[in-house]
């Protein structure tokens, strides 16, 4: 599903953000990647999204190298990706619908299918309630529901969060960490860039450690097993496991709103105041380089 071989960033600045990385993550599976910041977890992530081309190697999304993609074709292949950012990145004068379905309404999704997704996803997300509040309106918990609604709604096979409890106390983290597993369980390839060390030990999963730019350790999930079985992504059903998962999470974002709203209001009243060419796996996990790199990549940068 992912493969990087011997991918080099270097910024103009001479500053190498990765090093010679080469990996590989398998359809279906959930993958944390760690390490200390300036690692290079953000930089990665990016070059999977294609916000920034690699310097040399290459980097394969369904056995197509994507940086020969001409910048036009670039949004196609996004449509089959979500993204989760730390800082949320919901636009401030749109409500919570509105966010979710901004990405249906750039890519031309009719009102009807675009009104299905969006319920479905709210209403799995425990959001149902706040669909016409505001970003500033919610807590940080909801906002970050909402982050992962608008990844979701296009029903991607891959999903990236760069971060994505990174400003949530250590309950919400877990809530959105149940949630983000509960997902890769209906099939999507989840990959968490994070440095909370205790969130990778709690979960086991399989964590690829990144220290200046280069992948010192491949560490293999502590069930010892392989990921998920293989998925398409989330079709329109998977969301009944994933609604039992938010209902706890919901309840208790909206009792600390509550809580909160309470001591605000008890402040005030005192008078202070989101060309196939296949790599083969090795014994490590690893990629190892195709025997005829991109054969079809003139025909994509031409």
């Amino acid at each position: 599903m992912i493969q990087l071989y011997h991918v080099h960033k270097r910024y103009e600045s001479g500053t190498d953000a990765l090093s010679d990385v080469t990996l590989r993550v398998r359809e279906g599976e959930f993958v944390f990647l760690t390490g200390r910041s300036g690692a290079g977890k953000s930089t990665l992530i990016r070059l999977l999204l294609v916000m920034e081309r690699v310097t040399e190697g290459q980097v394969l999304i369904g056995g197509r190298n994507v940086h020969v993609l001409r910048d036009s074709s670039v949004p196609f292949l996004r449509r089959n990706m979500g993204v989760i950012f730390q800082d949320f990145r919901l636009i401030p004068n749109r409500t919570v619908r509105e966010n979710v379905a901004i990405g249906m309404e750039i890519l031309g999704i009719g009102r009807k299918e675009t009104d299905r997704r969006v319920e479905q996803l709210l209403a799995a997300l425990g959001l149902e309630l706040r669909q016409s509040a505001y970003p500033k309106d919610l807590s940080g918990g909801e906002q970050q529901r909402v982050a992962i609604a608008r990844a979701l709604v296009n029903e991607p096979a891959i999903l990236l969060a760069d971060e994505p409890t990174g400003n949530l106390d250590p309950q919400m983290s877990l809530e959105i960490m149940d949630l983000l597993l509960e997902i890769n369980r209906r099939g999507t390839t989840v990959l968490v860039a994070t440095h909370d060390t205790a969130l990778i030990e709690r979960y086991g999963l399989r964590t690829l450690e990144l220290e200046a730019g280069r992948v010192i350790h491949d560490h293999p999930r502590r069930d010892g097993g392989a990921g998920t079985a293989p998925g398409a992504g989330l079709g329109a059903g998977a969301w009944e496991i994933a609604a039992r998962a938010a209902s706890a999470a919901a309840g208790a974002d909206s009792a600390r709103t509550d809580s909160a709203r309470t001591d605000s209001a008890r402040t005030d009243s005192a008078g202070a105041h989101s060309a196939t060419t296949p790599l083969t796996a090795t014994p490590g996990g690893v990629a190892a380089p195709p025997t005829s790199p991109s054969a079809d990549a003139p025909e994509e940068g031409a």
